[in-house]
């Protein structure tokens, strides 16, 4: 059996046995995503890491590439992209090394360097002789490099970062994946991987909470009134949280939430959209099916305000056609709000029966699915949040941190004992 698999295996032995992990002597280096690539969920990944380790008694540093040719033209596309691949690819490697180096000299405790994002795995190359991880979050990208995911083509740049990603995975000591989804997908598509892999679940990325409804409908009020659209009366909303990314699906929210309103009852439903702004296409889709005064855009919300939001919504739809885990589900759930999202992996695992479940292909029998929850009697309703928090349980930061210090331990002792995994 593969040296990482046992050491693995080796991390729930100690955990049954009761034995807790000793962290005080560890100094992990969390590799965080560059400013400029505005992955807001990945950063938020490195952020909760860092805060629970450091509380976990570890010495943390949290390092990523930062814009040094990147200041000549920041962004994330076009020439600011090019700028930042240099930043990436040359100078970050380079100050990683150096710091490492500096770490050890200082003696203060194993070193392991855990690489937060795996679109970050290319960076495995440069740790030779250094414990380290990657956490998966999905490969919904190299997917699309490899052509699997038609509606998402990738341009000839793409298909070589996601050839270097797939490289560092292969490279890698150990892999965590975020859900069974990714895990079988990297099983599929990086070598030897079942091996000097598992899945371990996610806990929430803050302290998501259920608001008082009063104060929840007083905070909507106000972000509506800020939005231009004054409401006097408690507003009915149904709220979706996503990017622009395709598998987000936002096109299909809208045209649900059309649906919705149009061949039901549910006309005074109001539809907030959180996350970025819309985009040209998305604003002419709003247009074209005339609820332009019924969309709310809500860009850039503090963490009070979005527990505010799911606190006081009549459901939050999430109808991703893919995901890698699907962190608002719970985050919805945390607040006592009712979720409906697609029924397929990993969004009806992380879930659970808390959630109602539609197919995003079939509108009539989603929107079938959302009359359901509506419609919803009180008894009902508080039902389904019960669950929704009981679903949470099983989601704890805690031992979520418990189980990385875990694989910490286990690359760490996997490396001084000369066993590195198979990386052929």
């Amino acid at each position: 059996m593969d040296s990482a698999l046992q050491a693995s295996d080796s991390a729930d032995s100690r955990r049954a046995a009761g034995v807790k992990p000793t962290p005080a002597k560890l100094v992990v280096f969390l590799i965080g995503n560059y400013v400029h690539d505005a992955q807001q969920s990945m950063q938020r990944f490195a952020a909760v890491m860092e805060k629970e380790l450091k509380a976990a008694g570890c010495d943390v540093r949290l390092v990523r590439p930062e814009p040094f040719f990147g200041r000549l033209h920041p962004g994330a596309t076009g020439i600011g992209k090019w700028l930042g691949y240099l930043d990436k690819f040359v100078v970050f490697p380079r100050q990683l090394k150096r710091l490492i180096r500096s770490a050890r000299a200082e003696g203060k405790g194993d070193v392991v360097v855990h690489i937060c994002d795996h679109s970050n795995a290319f960076y495995t190359h440069q740790l030779s002789g250094v414990p380290c991880l990657v956490t998966c979050h999905d490969l919904l990208a190299v997917r699309s490099a490899l052509g699997e995911i038609p509606q998402n083509p990738t341009r000839w740049s793409g298909r070589r970062l996601q050839g270097m990603v797939l490289s560092g995975l292969t490279n890698a000591p150990i892999i965590a994946c975020v859900s069974e989804a990714t895990h079988r997908d990297l099983c599929r598509l990086v070598p030897r991987a079942e091996s000097r892999s598992r899945v371990l679940r996610m806990g929430l990325n803050n302290a998501f909470h259920q608001v008082p409804s009063a104060e929840a409908e007083s905070r909507v009020r106000e972000l509506m009134k800020a939005a231009g659209r004054p409401v006097s009366t408690r507003p009915r909303c149904i709220v979706h949280v996503g990017g622009e990314q395709w598998y987000k699906n936002r096109p299909g929210v809208v045209e649900l939430f059309c649906e919705l309103r149009r061949s039901s009852d549910q006309r005074d439903l109001w539809l907030m959209m959180v996350g970025k702004p819309l985009s040209a296409e998305l604003t002419d889709l709003v247009r074209a099916q005339d609820l332009q005064d019924r969309v709310v855009e809500l860009p850039g919300l503090s963490h009070e305000d979005l527990c505010a939001v799911y606190s006081a919504a009549e459901l939050f739809l999430f109808p991703s056609l893919m995901e890698g885990f699907g962190w608002p589900v719970i985050e919805a759930q945390a607040c006592g709000c009712r979720v409906v999202t697609t029924d397929r992996p990993p969004m009806n695992d992380v879930g659970g029966d808390g959630a109602a479940f539609l197919v995003p292909e079939d509108i009539r029998a989603s929107i079938d699915a959302m009359l359901n929850v509506l419609y919803e009697d009180e008894g009902q309703r508080l039902a389904r949040v019960g669950r929704g928090f009981a679903n949470v349980a099983r989601y704890s930061t805690g031992q979520m941190i418990e189980n990385y210090l875990l694989l910490y331990r286990d690359v760490v002792e996997t490396q001084s004992r000369g066993a590195p995994a198979d990386r052929r």
